[in-house]
């Protein structure tokens, strides 16, 4: 028996894989699936890195839909420019008071087309600017043509733009520092100095100053023959709100994850209050088709963005068509819970050249932004991130792209946490179509565009790259893509996490993460940074930093291999160390992760730690066993050697089928007949424990 110090209860672990495996013949992610619990699993890597919750994007983080605002005024068109006539109703708007639920009001602009000369502005909260959307008929539909090129390349559209707004703006004295010696990207649970005017709802921005620690633990960048990034560049800065108090552990939950590791050993992550003087808040554009007046399609003396949003917090634009703008059908900076949904960004005018043609764009200070169901054509880069470090929790889910220039990517500087998510780009022109990868010395000093990023089920047409690669102590991951998906990009780098196979569920990640939160709320934050270290006597000792709150347990897992998991120990809540010792019989045991668990589910797993030996040899993928065929349809055949002693098949769900305990010579026949089409796994065993596994599929 263990010798144990904290309260002790054995557990019967399955692997990863074989959670993770459906018995319909299609497979889940190893590295996030849906366990038998209908709960989401994480599996972290040895650095921590996993896949993090990206559900929490767009208007209101998706808990509210977007309302229908009652019409308070309608326009018709005006012959020549109508810029006056539309601001002066928004105008009149804006005078009213906000009701109950921060409403003004919607401005209706009746079908027809309205010639527009200047910028149309949204000022103030809770207005919304809409038209009527016919498809396929554009006489009964609302056309705004942007007419000339006063001021210079200018947004048709403005919300928000009030001067002033910005994340770096603080309430004095407010600050105060995060406890938490590192935490992983993904996590919603902070350890914080001081819970001093910190309750449920308030703001607060995460600063993350980019040390010069921090800058060389990332290799300044990566940005090949430029100078590498410089102290102060790369600050990484989250906007959110606190969702609960954890007075007890002294911890905040946050109401969406952060996107990246914070090390305190390389740089102090402070929090602060924001003030938000200048945020305009529930404001939408919707049911419109912008067309740009231009003279051909590579000049530029018109407009420029068509819907741009600065300074803004849960708005949306919605059913909005835009033609010939030269930089952005959507463009965005200061921006925090914005939808973009049913747009399309249409032949863009202009030079095929940088800072062109990025038809949904998010720029600096952009967090939690969900473009869904977007369509883009002639795009130098269709769907992009360049707000650098300042940007994360980029979601485009749905959309597609036709005749791209060039790839669709985290354009620059430590944009973290994107997600493609089932976006299309099977008419291309370029040869990369997606990239989460590092730019290196293009523009200026690009070098790592996307971390903690995600391309799911992207679809790319036969020939098209999409490009995976690893940065320094971080993850991008690819999973169940089609195309030619592979670490070679422009620069040299390791290659990334990818799962090739077109089969693998769920179909969309984003949806399936926004049901569990739904259902179960947030997931628990993981434990950080399992450490072992081997003692006399037999004994080992684990350590690991104490993420999540309001846990009631941790369950310590352990096995001979690394993906295979067999025992398990429940640990008490709020603990940073246990040790064990490992007797004979279990003298085999390898590797150790752990999870934190509460009544409904458990966290992600920490890192993997192993031992440095074990007595015993590891387990093989039946070395020298042939199994046949595979698929099969009646009967599965292997050839066992002397020593093998029983055989088991178990099915997706973990679950014994059929087993015999017997010494074999000869060709193993075993029928099937009785089986479902699906995955299975045989398990070989000798007389002391297991020798192999294969897994196998019934027709």
């Amino acid at each position: 028996m263990y010798k144990v110090r904290i309260f002790i209860e054995l557990l019967l672990i399955l692997s990863s894989w074989l959670l993770a495996l459906r018995s319909n013949g299609q497979s889940q992610s190893v590295i996030i699936f849906e366990d038998e619990t209908q709960c989401l699993r994480y599996v972290s890597d040895r650095e921590g890195n996993r896949i993090p919750d990206f559900s929490r994007s767009g208007y209101k983080l998706g808990e509210d839909s977007i309302p229908e605002i009652p019409t308070v005024i309608t326009l018709q068109a005006v012959a020549g420019d109508n810029t006056e006539h539309i601001q002066k109703a928004l105008d009149s708007i804006a005078s009213l008071p906000l009701n109950s639920h921060g409403w003004r009001g919607c401005l209706m602009l009746a079908p027809g087309t309205y010639e527009v000369h200047g910028t149309i502005l949204v000022r103030e909260d809770g207005i919304v600017l809409k038209g009527v959307s016919t498809p396929g008929d554009s006489s009964v539909s609302t056309r705004i043509v942007g007419i000339g090129n006063t001021p210079h390349q200018r947004n048709l559209i403005l919300i928000g733009g009030k001067s002033g707004a910005s994340w770096r703006k603080e309430i004095p004295g407010s600050r105060t520092r995060l406890l938490n010696n590192f935490l992983p990207g993904g996590s919603m649970t902070l350890h914080v100095e001081s819970l001093e005017n910190l309750h449920p709802g308030t703001k607060i921005i995460i600063h993350h100053p980019s040390t010069l620690a921090w800058l060389e633990s990332i290799d300044f960048g990566g940005t090949a023959n430029d100078p590498g990034w410089q102290p102060g560049e790369i600050d990484i800065r989250y906007n959110r709100q606190i969702s609960k108090i954890f007075p007890e552990e002294s911890k905040i939950l946050l109401d969406a994850p952060i996107f990246d590791h914070l090390d305190r050993s390389l740089s102090q992550t402070e929090i602060y209050r924001w003030d938000d003087s200048g945020i305009i808040r529930n404001c939408g554009i919707e049911n419109l088709e912008i067309v740009i007046n231009t003279s051909g399609a590579t000049s530029e003396d018109h407009v420029w963005t068509a819907v741009h949003m600065q300074g803004v917090e849960d708005c949306w634009v919605r059913n909005v068509k835009a033609f010939h703008f030269g930089y952005a059908a959507v463009n965005m900076s200061v921006a925090s819970r914005i939808s973009v949904i049913n747009c399309q960004g249409l032949s863009p005018h202009s030079l095929l050249e940088g800072a062109r043609r990025y038809n949904f764009a998010v720029n600096s200070f952009a967090n939690n932004i969900l473009f869904s169901n977007c369509v883009a054509s002639s795009a130098r880069h269709a769907f992009i991130s360049n707000g650098a470090s300042s940007a994360s929790g980029i979601v485009f889910y749905n959309c597609r792209s036709t005749n791209d220039y060039n790839a669709s990517e985290g354009h620059r500087r430590w944009s973290q946490g994107l997600l493609f998510d089932n976006t299309d780009f099977n008419s291309s022109l370029s040869q990369n179509v997606l990239g989460l990868y590092n730019r290196g010395s293009y523009g200026t000093g690009h070098g790592w565009g996307a971390v903690n990023s995600v391309a799911w089920r992207v679809s790319a047409s036969t020939g098209s790259n999409i490009v995976i690669q690893k940065p320094p102590q971080r993850q991008n991951y690819a999973i169940a893509c089609s195309g030619m998906v592979s670490g070679t990009g422009p620069f040299n780098q390791p290659e990334g996490y990818i799962e090739s196979f077109e089969s693998i569920l769920p179909t969309s990640i984003f949806e399936t993460q926004k049901k569990y939160w739904t259902e179960n709320g947030p997931t628990l934050d993981a434990p950080a940074r399992l450490a072992i270290e081997e003692l006399d006597s037999g004994y080992i000792k684990l350590t690991w930093e104490d993420i999540p709150a309001g846990e009631s347990a941790y369950l310590l897992e352990f096995g001979t291999e690394e993906q295979f998991f067999e025992n398990g120990i429940l640990l008490l809540a709020n603990s940073t160390e246990y040790t064990l010792q490992l007797i004979e019989e279990l003298s085999r045991i390898r590797f150790f992760r752990l999870a934190a668990k509460n009544e409904k589910c458990f966290s992600a797993y920490s890192n993997v730690v192993a031992r440095s030996s074990t007595t015993s040899n590891r387990v093989n993928h039946l070395p020298g066993i042939k199994i046949f065929p595979n698929p099969s349809h009646d009967y599965l055949h292997f050839v066992a050697g002397e020593s093998l002693h029983s055989w088991e098949i178990f099915d997706s769900r973990g679950e014994s089928l059929l087993a015999k305990s017997t010494n074999f010579q000869d060709t193993v026949r075993i029928p099937l007949s009785g089986f479902r089409p699906g995955l299975y796994i045989l398990i070989l065993k000798d007389k002391y424990s297991v020798i192999g596994y294969q897994n196998f599929i019934k027709m």
